[in-house]
């Protein structure tokens, strides 16, 4: 256990003179409180507190472990692994969030994540193989236990192929999160059970690692021309047909559907698409469109979950997270309790985003049928002030950086 640098709120707890260990805030109690038991406590330098629990007795010996500083400090980490050629378990965690990666002989053999984003549906939907009813209707049948997968199987929504497919895919975007994770812990086990293994694949780590740096690199630079997969791309007359390479996007493009969508429709996924988009309005073939504004709900509350990661991932890069959480918490809380209403039970996640799901519901149930004015204007009002803190404990310079980076977004989100 590692004693926090207080970036965050809510997890600070006291060693006593006496030996022992008091939880001063909520956090800190619930991860005390899940983890009863008798520990061993291992020597460690000054300012840090490692214990392993006595039992079971056959505990897996930690190799590496340590603190997720900022972005990109897990890609270390993994260079390290393959090199070695170790095999174990990488648990990368935060608050509410885990992601397990199997390694053995520099490879990746399979992930396991606790985001819902990077669970199997959610990877299957983005990449084509199920549609959203289809999602559904799997999701209703794994409530009564069986793997996602498996389930999908079942009732003959998808071909193993294409389980396989997607199964790596989620290795992959399992990986691309853990590079991009700005803090928490990592711990290296010694060795796993391979009945974890849901599927065997053989991905180098090594190439996991130079993939998801470009892939950082390239998307901060097509979200120069193209903020957001939301999108669209529409067709131009052009002199020239386009580049073989982007031929099979090009005759996708209809100027209805977003990037996102056309991810869905190929099987290429988001980032592969943009690409394409990218190079094609390039080549002076396309032209990208702003998304057109929505009244779903559930639709506005992910768009202000696409500004609360950046800010959160800008603050916690700043080292500032615990002082953003902790003015968002004052906002949510004050004023007239509107937001406290819309936000009961919503989160926010460590990341910062809401349940979009959740939100929508509880604006449903305070205006009923009413139009989404209100829902976009507490969100907005919401967004703002997470920007404004980020300012307050970062710096101005930080605040215009990131105003400037989500304006696109953020007026997408302002009512009208």
């Amino acid at each position: 256990m590692a004693e926090s640098r207080g970036d965050r709120g809510g997890d600070l707890a006291q060693v006593h003179t006496t030996g022992t260990i008091e939880p001063l805030e909520p956090n800190a109690t619930r991860q005390l409180s899940s983890r009863e038991g008798t520990y061993r406590v291992l020597p460690t330098p000054p300012g840090v507190v490692l214990m392993r629990a006595v039992e079971p007795e056959n505990v897996r010996s930690i190799r590496v472990a340590g603190e997720i500083a900022g972005p990109g400090a897990l890609c270390d980490v993994f260079a390290m692994i393959a090199q070695v050629g170790w095999r174990g378990e990488l648990v990368i965690t935060d608050v509410g969030v885990s992601r397990n990666l199997f390694f053995d002989k520099g490879n990746v053999l399979g992930a396991q994540t606790t985001v819902e984003a990077e669970r199997l549906g959610a990877i299957m939907y983005r990449y084509g193989g199920l549609s959203e009813e289809d999602l559904a209707l799997v999701a209703a049948q794994t409530r009564r236990g069986g793997r996602f997968g498996a389930v999908a199987l079942e009732l003959q929504l998808i071909s193993q192929e294409e389980v396989f497919r997607c199964l790596r895919h989620q290795i992959e975007e399992i990986s691309f999160a853990a590079f991009a994770q700005a803090r928490g812990t990592f711990c290296f086990f010694d060795g796993f059970d391979s009945a974890r293994l849901v599927s065997h694949h053989v991905i180098s780590a090594q190439a996991l690692v130079m993939d998801g740096v470009t892939r950082t690199d390239e998307i901060r630079y097509f979200r120069e021309k193209i903020p957001s997969s939301e999108y669209v791309p529409a067709r131009i007359q052009a002199v020239t047909p386009p580049l073989p390479d982007y031929e099979a996007t090009y005759r996708m493009i209809d100027g209805v559907r977003s990037i996102e969508e056309l991810g869905r429709v190929t099987g290429r996924g988001e980032f592969a698409v943009t690409k394409d988009v990218f190079c094609l309005e390039r080549s002076g073939h396309v032209g990208v469109q702003p998304p057109r504004r929505t009244q779903n709900p559930v639709a506005i509350g992910d768009l202000a979950n696409t500004l609360l990661r950046a800010i959160h991932s800008s603050a916690d890069a700043a080292n500032k997270g615990r002082e953003l959480r902790k003015g968002l918490a004052s906002f949510a809380s004050g004023g007239s309790g509107a937001i406290a209403a819309l936000l009961a039970g919503a989160g926010p996640a460590s990341d910062g985003t809401l349940d979009a799901r959740r939100v929508a519901q509880n604006h449903q149930n305070q205006a009923g049928t009413a139009a989404d004015h209100a829902l976009r204007r507490m969100l907005y009002e919401y967004t703002s002030f997470a920007i404004f803190c980020v300012g307050a404990a970062a710096g101005r310079e930080r605040e215009a950086e990131l105003s400037h980076r989500l304006a696109d977004d953020l007026a997408r989100l302002e009512p009208q």
